[in-house]
C-alpha cells in the first residue's frame, strides 16, 4: 500500500512515514505523507483542508469497513495536527454506518476522508504510468462526495 502511494504521489508529496505512533504512543497511524506542495492539486489541499500531512489508514479487510475505523481516522485529523484530510485504503468500500459517519465528520468538523479501493489504486498507478496526474483520482472522489452531499 505504502509503495503504491509513494510511487504515484511522491513527488509532489514527500516520502511517507509508516507505522507512525502518536507522541503518547496510544495510537499508530499506518501511513503519513507530508505535503509541502507549493502549487497544483496538493497545494489546494493544503490551503483548503489544512492537509499538511496526508494520514492514510490501510484496511486489508475482506468485508466492508465499519464505522469504528472511520471514527478512528477522524480522531487522527485535527486543524493543529496533521490537518483535516485523510484517506482509507481498503479492498472494497464502507458499510452504511461508516458512510454516514464519514458524512458527519465532514458536515460537523470539516474533516474530509476519501476512500480508495483496489480499483482506485490501480487507476492511480495506470495514470502515473501514462504520464497523467494520479491525484486526479483523489480530486474526483472529493468532487463526487461534495456534490453528492
Amino acid at each position: 500500500m505504502s509503495d503504491a502511494l509513494q510511487a504515484t504521489l511522491c513527488p509532489p508529496l514527500a516520502l511517507p512515514y509508516t507505522e507512525s505512533p502518536t507522541r503518547d504512543g496510544v495510537n499508530r497511524r499506518d501511513i503519513i505523507i507530508p505535503n509541502y506542495a507549493s502549487d497544483g492539486f496538493w497545494a489546494h489541499m493544503l490551503l483548503f483542508y489544512s492537509a499538511h500531512y496526508i494520514v492514510v489508514d490501510a484496511k486489508n479487510y475482506v468485508g466492508a469497513v465499519k464505522k469504528r475505523e472511520v471514527l478512528q481516522l477522524g480522531n487522527y485529523l485535527s486543524q493543529h495536527g496533521a490537518g483535516l484530510f485523510g484517506m482509507i485504503a481498503c479492498r472494497t468500500a464502507l458499510d452504511a454506518g461508516a458512510e454516514i459517519t464519514r458524512r458527519e465528520l465532514w458536515a460537523f468538523h470539516r474533516k474530509m476522508i476519501v476512500v480508495l479501493n483496489d480499483d482506485d489504486l490501480i487507476q492511480m498507478l495506470v495514470a502515473h504510468a501514462g504520464g497523467s496526474d494520479p491525484g486526479d483520482v483523489i480530486r474526483q472522489k472529493i468532487e463526487d462526495f461534495r456534490l453528492g452531499f
